[in-house]
């Protein structure tokens, strides 16, 4: 099959040989081949598509767009993988389409990732090549100021080092650029405190280790750690597990350092061991993680805890939300010959203390958890209705809709879907009952 599909888009790109669309099945092409781990195929079809850029058979403004982003693509799987040779080639491959001269933001975000490769790849000088253009092409931007930084420090050069610094500190002012996806810009204010983290955690691995770099990195991943957990709560639900994520891999690092720290000293009024419970525990409960029971039973053992460290935790609700949601899990129905009135009556109570939590601080409940307890309401409602006990199945059918209120970002599209689907099961068992009725 992948062969006449192939064959077919050869065909296609040789008869429209002149045409101004004939971009767009190329691109098709190397994205097919990319898909099915042709990598080598797609870099030849790939330099075929640059010869013909440069003689006059040059692609659309969205068949380029689409190339670059798959580009940087392989380039990034490449980067994670620290294949940074492989990495480079899909960056240069990109850079063939830019215009030598162009001034723009991507021009000077793929003259950075590049520079990132040369470091890894020990190639000073071209990586100072690469940063010189990104600065030419956009000064104003904190993450050009942070590779020249890193190059200023790698050649010991005191001076550019501070200067970048205090171009940063200025930068740091006003809201940066988006720095994760291509052609995609926007307000990132709310990550600054993350970026600076981040920064000065890279800022302190580019030294010599010692004591006071490594009390640095510790602090820098908490810093990180809670910053996330501050994003975690800002973010919609479709990112809210990587920033969980995150917060996690940052309290692992930090665990890591403060562990070799400790084996070299006494560090007796130290809040480290209690932050990073904290932020562990917020974090596992949010993702609804049984490891929270664990992490709980640590912070309880920890040597002369706070009372208030106590309150936080009780503060936010998180254990008895967890605690009801395993009652709740445990005791419900999984099939018809589950459900029978008293364990009905026994979840009722339940979810009653569910949405009491909810009702009481709306903001410390995770939307993914209220988005379970409608779910699990309405399939218990449904279940009911094929047993044909439909009072029954009216009352869950009606719980469910009362979690809709709390759901946030997702109440709308759910609120149109459920009302419909509500004032539906309305009908039909108001019907249901008349048919019923009439049989007796």
């Amino acid at each position: 099959r992948d062969l006449l599909v192939f064959e077919c888009l050869n065909r296609v790109c040789q008869h429209f040989d002149s045409s101004p669309d004939l971009g767009t099945a190329l691109v098709l092409h190397v994205e097919l081949l990319l898909q099915r781990g042709k990598e080598l195929l797609g870099k030849q079809k790939i330099e075929d598509i640059i010869a013909g850029h440069y003689t006059g058979k040059q692609l659309t403004p969205q068949a380029l767009t689409c190339l670059h982003v798959m580009l940087w693509d392989q380039a990034s799987k490449h980067f994670e993988t620290r294949n940074y040779t492989e990495a480079l080639q899909w960056y240069n491959y990109s850079l063939s389409f830019f215009k030598r001269g162009q001034m723009e933001p991507n021009s000077a975000k793929l003259q950075r990732n590049r520079a990132s490769c040369f470091l890894q790849l020990k190639q000073l000088e071209k990586a100072k090549e690469a940063i010189k253009e990104a600065e030419r092409c956009d000064p104003d931007n904190i993450f050009t100021q942070f590779s020249i930084y890193k190059i200023a420090v790698l050649e010991s050069n005191v001076e550019k080092a501070a200067e970048a610094l205090n171009v940063m500190g200025h930068l740091s002012k006003s809201p940066v650029a988006s720095e994760d996806k291509l052609l995609v810009s926007g307000n990132a204010a709310s990550n600054l405190l993350s970026l600076a983290a981040q920064i000065a955690l890279e800022f302190s691995q580019l030294c010599p280790s010692d004591h006071t770099l490594l009390m640095g990195q510790k602090t820098c991943l908490l810093m990180a750690a809670a910053a996330s957990l501050e994003l975690y709560r800002k973010s919609n639900l479709s990112v809210q597990t990587e920033e969980l994520t995150q917060t996690l891999e940052h309290i692992q690092i930090c665990r890591e350092v403060w562990k070799t720290l400790k084996a070299s000293g006494n560090f007796p009024m130290d809040p480290t061991d209690t932050l990073l419970l904290l932020y562990e525990f917020e974090a596992y409960a949010k993702l609804n993680d049984p490891t929270v029971e664990t992490v709980l039973e640590s912070v309880l053992e920890l040597e002369n805890v706070e009372i208030k460290v106590l309150e936080t935790i009780a503060g936010k609700k998180i254990n008895k939300t967890i605690c009801v949601h395993s009652l709740i899990k445990l005791s419900l129905p999984s099939g018809v010959s589950e459900v029978e009135a008293h364990v009905l009556e026994e979840v009722w109570g339940y979810y009653e203390e569910a949405l009491s939590i909810i009702a009481a601080a709306p903001d410390d409940f995770p939307e993914i958890e209220t988005l379970w307890l409608l779910t699990e309401a309405w399939n218990t409602g449904i279940l009911l209705y094929s047993l044909a006990q439909y009072p029954e199945s009216e009352k869950w059918c009606g719980l469910a809709m009362r979690f809709v209120r709390y759901l946030g970002s997702l109440q709308e599209s759910y609120e149109t879907q459920m009302s419909s689907l509500y004032s539906e099961i309305l009908d039909k068992l108001d019907k249901a009952k008349k048919n019923h009725i009439m049989e007796e």
